[in-house]
């Protein structure tokens, strides 16, 4: 009987982030896949993690092509005992998530430029919902437990949810690295940060299950009403039937007085006492007239304001569709060094992308639930970013990488910073929500059993410090332990393979609540798989000096 469905990205608050800081994509390549520490690469996918490194190539053309495979699950948990289901699990799977490299390396210099998902690139299907979207609804049977008194036993819930939502943060980059000497190599280039989300979805066939009998809440609210207002109908009713006696100067005498002076008949009095009983009077022959028919027409006016709030609520519950895109961009000025050590036994690359400041907009085909105004815009930052590596070949057939990244996630502002009062979005920085800034580190190791097949593996840490208003069921952020496998196939001088797969296991985060759905504990967790292929071809020579 219960199909509660929700497809949506979570991107909406952009934490579809795969590896990286809170918002970030640095899984670029599937040499990253197979190793996690890429910082000092001078290989061609040294393009997104060491331009300056690219220096290091042969002279030629290099162009390489990446394909990552991401399977991610959601547990999000509930301690809310009015929800039909406390367990929420979300799987999130991307089929295609590419990247595109070119390099020209000629002399001293070396052009490059590249395209690459920096941000986002799924979406996240939760068969069972997200607690956020029932606990308006799973409130209702609780706060209708005053509907016993008349009848109605309220007991449970049903909704048919569909929310579907895609997010891409489109990179496109173009740099220049020159080599100062053989030692030194630097680099200036810019990114281009296209962003578009779309959210369509509709919430539909809302039920409450009223005296064990499924009804739909917009029926069950109009019945409600409708008996809500036969009864201000009756108790007015009462009231009015009480006027002549309090006319005559009878008010201040007691029902029971009355019916001894011949003033009420039996059936009259039976019929004002049993309605004051039923109101919650405890010896309705005692009261007097005047105070009886003051508790008729109060109760009436209850009732009546009751069954108003009743039709109104009863509005609110019928079908809402959603359909929105949001759009913007922004440019990433980045920066680079690469210093070469120990006739290139070790390698160090240096990386700096500066914050990517961005505003998105509505573009509101269709919005029943006034979550998303057309226009409206809101912030959509990445941060700023630096990353630091090391590689050092311990031998002619292995080599150790270190790969550490820092992410100035305080400066940015990832759109929760809400709107003023004429609509326009409070921009400013993530004091409020960011208790501290990310960061990674990394460790990748490779060896090359033979000339032609390569080894590798890696572990990676990542840190991430929301402040508890950050999280919730829609947008959270966990640190991680990462762990990766993979070869490098050397198919011939010109042509490489690249394979690599990981796993990421996030430490789970749990949040108190105390609010008008009640007093309980959300408990958010993750894991993430990858499974990456990467082709390099170069248009002249070898691979590599």
């Amino acid at each position: 009987m219960r199909r509660l469905k929700l497809l949506i990205s979570s991107l909406l608050l952009g934490q579809m982030a795969f590896a990286g800081g809170m918002v970030t994509n640095t899984n670029q390549s599937a040499a990253y896949i197979r190793m996690l520490a890429r910082d000092a690469s001078t290989d061609v996918d040294a393009v997104f993690y060491n331009p300056a490194g690219l220096t290091k190539l042969a002279d030629g053309f290099y162009v390489q092509l990446n394909n990552q495979t991401v399977g991610q699950t959601r547990v999000i948990t509930s301690t809310n005992s009015s929800l039909n289901n406390n367990t929420y699990n979300g799987d999130v799977f991307v089929p295609f998530l590419p990247s595109l490299f070119a390099v020209y390396k000629t002399g001293d210099w070396a052009f490059s430029g590249g395209f690459a998902v920096v941000g986002g690139g799924g979406s996240a299907k939760y068969d069972t919902g997200l607690p956020s979207f029932e606990y308006q609804i799973a409130s209702i049977p609780g706060q209708l437990n005053d509907l016993k008194q008349i009848g109605y036993d309220v007991s449970g819930y049903d909704v048919n949810l569909n929310f579907e939502g895609t997010s891409a943060y489109l990179g496109f980059q173009a740099g220049a690295s020159y080599a100062i000497n053989d030692m030194i190599s630097v680099y200036a280039g810019a990114r281009y940060v296209s962003v578009m989300n779309t959210y369509k979805g509709d919430i539909k066939d809302i039920q409450l299950t009223v005296n064990g009998s499924k009804m739909l809440a917009t029926d069950a609210f109009d019945t409600f009403a409708g008996t809500l207002n036969g009864l201000s109908a009756q108790t007015k009713g009462a009231g009015d039937s009480m006027q002549q006696i309090i006319d005559l100067g009878a008010g201040s005498y007691t029902l029971d007085e009355l019916l001894g002076a011949g003033q009420l008949t039996q059936p009259q009095y039976d019929q004002l006492t049993g309605g004051l009983a039923q109101l919650g009077v405890a010896d309705p022959g005692s009261m007097p007239a005047a105070t009886a028919q003051g508790t008729y027409y109060g109760a009436s006016a209850q009732f009546g304001a009751t069954a108003g709030a009743m039709t109104a609520t009863g509005a609110q519950m019928g079908d809402k569709a959603v359909d929105v895109e949001q759009t913007g961009s922004g440019f990433t000025p980045i920066i680079g060094a690469n210093i070469a050590l120990m006739d290139d036994k070790l390698n160090i690359g240096l990386k700096y992308e500066f914050k990517t400041e961005m505003t998105i907009a509505n573009k509101t085909t269709k919005d029943d639930t006034g979550m998303f105004p057309d226009k409206q815009e809101y912030a959509a930052d990445m941060p700023a970013f630096l990353s630091v590596g090391v590689d050092y070949m311990v031998a002619d057939n292995f080599k150790v990488s270190i790969g550490t990244h820092y992410y100035w996630d305080k400066s940015a502002d990832y759109g929760k910073n809400g709107h003023n009062d004429d609509g326009s979005y409070k921009r400013g920085d993530n004091s409020d929500f960011i208790d501290g800034n990310s960061y990674e580190i990394a460790l990748g190791l490779q060896y090359d059993i033979n000339e032609k097949i390569g080894l590798s593996g890696g572990y990676l840490y990542g840190n991430t410090s929301p402040a508890l208003t950050y999280q919730n069921d829609l947008s959270y952020s966990l640190s991680t332990n990462t762990f990766s496998i993979g070869a490098v196939g050397h198919v011939s001088e010109k042509f490489d393979i690249d394979l690599g797969m990981l796993y990421t296991a996030y430490d789970p985060s749990d949040k108190d609540f105390d609010n008008a759905y009640g007093i309980y504990k959300e408990t958010y967790d993750k894991s993430n798989w990858v499974v990456a292929v990467g082709f390099t071809y170069k248009f002249g020579g070898s691979s590599v000096e």
